[in-house]
């Protein structure tokens, strides 16, 4: 907790972790997932020249659009990478991934409602992330 109050939960944790770093292969975080059109997902990886850092995850992901039959956005979540709480995961080397929808003229106000959710965007995307999770946690290697 206390990603709004700078990222305070993810750095407390990656600083004195429940379990070696070691142990960790893999974080997704999903945040904002709820709005906008079924099909503009953004999904942000860790880059180095632009490239996604990790070829197995970018495989993995490119793996996930098939499955789905989606093109997700590997780009528009870029300004936004450092800002949520995968970015401390990142940072200490543990493949990370950031699935959202993207900002939204209502981020951040009292405009924010409900019946502004995309229920059927929230179930996809949880999907996605299930799947995710489940091929990670049952693969042989790591994701780097």
């Amino acid at each position: 907790d206390g990603e709004e109050g700078g990222l305070l939960g993810s750095n407390a944790w990656t600083g004195r972790p429940t379990l070696p770093l070691s142990n960790c292969v893999f974080m997704i975080q999903l945040d904002m997932i709820g709005r906008n059109d079924l099909t503009k997902i953004l999904v942000g990886v860790e880059k180095t020249n632009k490239q996604p850092k990790y070829d197995k995850l970018a495989k993995l992901l490119a793996e996930t659009e098939k499955r789905f039959n989606l093109k997700f956005d590997w780009d528009g979540a870029d300004d936004l990478i450092q800002r949520s709480d995968h970015w401390n995961f990142m940072k200490n080397g543990i493949p990370a991934i950031f699935i959202t929808s993207g900002l939204h003229a209502d981020y951040h106000t009292d405009k924010d409602d409900v019946e502004k959710i995309n229920f059927q965007k929230e179930e996809l995307i949880g999907r996605i992330a299930f799947f995710l999770a489940h091929r990670v946690a049952n693969q042989d290697g790591v994701l780097k």
